[in-house]
């Protein structure tokens, strides 16, 4: 979608064939990663250079469901049932075998991908939640006995404070200091997809509640349902639009209505509008 409201349509060069989008996802510098299910992945990068990676490159028949790529390069593919893969060009490697044990690592589907640090990876999906470390392989896991509401895990983001918010089919949750602590209990039951952090608000996608607004502690502020017109309450993802305006009329009631880093931040116009609503008020009055 255009910043004019149109929408637009982009060609994906080279495929050939009409293919089945997964999902969209986004690594550094502009670069787009397209998951086509069984048909593999579809990079475009920001010169506009694209190529796609499918059984040849390594890639198993399983669907790719998830992609990451992480501070080193190395490009992250989770598959449905393929296990985990590392794309360090020029090739693939598979991650599913634990290296001393040669039995299966037991990572499921992998659907979520959070890098807190270089060479630093949590891996989410249906068996729960697990950290990853470079050189020492899977290092912890979490599941229902660790307090997750659901071994399928969809959403990871940092909290702001060393942990990460978790988004599951069966709530949100909250790791810290390598606990897993209760969620807000408005998500407690709600399938939590994804999650977006925005102008010191948390935005929670969700497929029973629309779009859940949540301060940055998690504290629950607003829910925001789709349009009736849809006919379903599904929020899957949110996309922050960069050149976006804040606007409110003044006086701002701040840390209620709006965070002061909201209100005083590059894109609010708030005193603009405040300056010029009076002049207009002066005039109106004059005439």
């Amino acid at each position: 979608q255009g910043r004019n409201g149109a929408w637009q349509r982009l060609a994906l060069t080279g495929l050939g064939r009409a293919v089945r989008l997964r999902g969209i996802g986004f690594g550094p510098g502009g670069e787009r990663l397209v998951l086509l299910g069984t048909d593999g992945l579809y990079r475009l990068g920001a010169d506009g250079s694209a190529r796609l990676y499918g059984r040849r490159d390594g890639l198993p028949r399983e669907s790719v469901v998830s992609a990451l790529r992480d501070r080193h390069g190395t490009l992250w593919l989770g598959t449905d049932g393929g296990g985990l893969l590392g794309l360090a060009t020029p090739g693939l490697s598979s991650l599913y075998l634990d290296p001393d044990t040669g039995l299966d690592l037991g990572l499921g589907t992998p659907t979520c991908f959070r890098e807190t640090a270089p060479g630093r990876v949590y891996i989410a999906g249906s068996a729960g939640l697990c950290l990853w470390e470079e050189g020492r392989g899977i290092r912890r896991r979490w599941g229902l006995r660790e307090g997750l509401p659901s071994l399928e895990v969809w959403a990871l983001e940092p909290d702001g404070r060393g942990g990460l918010w978790i988004g599951t089919v069966k709530g949100m949750a909250r790791l810290a200091g390598g606990r897993i602590l209760p969620g807000p209990s408005a998500l407690a039951r709600s399938m939590v997809h994804s999650f977006l952090r925005h102008q010191g608000r948390l935005w929670a996608c969700t497929l029973d509640q629309g779009l859940v607004e949540l301060g940055p502690d998690g504290r629950f502020l607003a829910a925001h349902p789709p349009p009736p017109e849809t006919g379903q309450p599904v929020v899957a993802a949110v996309l922050a639009r960069p050149d976006a305006v804040v606007r409110h009329p003044g006086p701002v009631n701040g840390g209620v209505e709006l965070n002061p880093e909201v209100a005083d931040g590059p894109q609010a116009v708030i005193l603009d509008q405040v300056t010029n609503g009076v002049a207009v008020r002066m005039a109106l009055l004059y005439l």
